[in-house]
């Protein structure tokens, strides 16, 4: 995905697309920003978890 993020033509990426489950059809470009953002809130969800559990480490 990085790779493709770097050499990608930033045009194609807004036309070209997916069709995501619960946002409909989203082009290249906003599924690869989608996907960092996903991820962080996993982090944060982690996190959370840790906390409620006490777990410092």
């Amino acid at each position: 995905m990085l790779n493709i993020a770097r050499n990608a033509d930033e045009q194609e990426l807004k036309e070209k697309g997916l069709k995501h489950p619960a946002f409909g059809r989203i082009s290249l470009s906003q599924a690869i920003s989608f996907v960092g953002y996903h991820e962080l809130r996993h982090t944060e969800q982690l996190k959370e978890v840790k906390e409620a559990l006490g777990v410092t480490a």
